[in-house]
């Protein structure tokens, strides 16, 4: 279960989007699950909200085939996958800090070239998942299914082919939005070490 965290919640604004918590949560000074209830709840939300959202146009689409897909029914199942990435990819990094890099090692550039900031892109997700790999972090079916939701999210928002020739399969899509569901309550749990598995 999410645990409430009060303290961050007084240095935000009223209807925080994640990207406050994010920022808010790097100003705060002690552990690194602070900001991680507001953070993890937020992008909760916003998962379910997105992939009920693709789930209904795969419906739309499974209902009355088309040979392309609508601009309103790509752009959610964009949105969705690049949502999934990006999340994928700060968890990642954030995992790496908080597993794999020791706290008395750890200095503060050290943290800016694996999270990222203005001057550093931060570290590759697949960089980030070899060394949680090797540190085991995750195991390797974690490992295989964070990379098969990549491959996924990277085919389905770049190759236009797809959606020209609707050539997905909608038990294949809906399984790969489940997949990518998973893979990020999965790395919320390694990151912050809530268990989930009921929220």
């Amino acid at each position: 279960m999410v645990p409430d965290d009060a303290e961050l919640k007084e240095a935000l604004p009223e209807d925080p989007v994640v990207e406050d918590i994010i920022e808010a949560g790097r100003g705060l000074k002690s552990s690194r699950e602070r900001g991680g209830a507001m953070l993890t709840s937020k992008i909760l939300i916003e998962l379910n909200h997105l992939s009920e959202q693709v789930r209904e146009k795969i419906d739309e689409v499974e209902s009355h085939p088309v040979t392309e897909w609508d601009g309103d029914q790509k752009d959610d199942v964009h949105l969705f996958f690049t949502f999934v990435g990006q999340t994928q990819e700060y968890l990642l990094r954030e995992a790496v800090v908080a597993h794999i890099i020791s706290e008395d090692a750890t200095t503060e550039t050290m943290k800016r070239k694996i999270v990222g900031d203005e001057s550093e892109i931060g570290w590759s997700a697949k960089m980030c998942i070899d060394y949680l790999h090797r540190g085991g972090v995750i195991d390797d079916g974690f490992k295989g299914e964070i990379h098969q939701t990549r491959d996924e999210r990277n085919e389905t928002v770049h190759d236009i082919t797809r959606w020209f020739f609707a050539n997905f399969e909608p038990q294949d899509l809906r399984a790969q939005v489940s997949r990518s569901e998973r893979s990020v309550v999965r790395l919320l749990e390694v990151v912050y070490g809530f268990d989930l598995e009921n929220v």
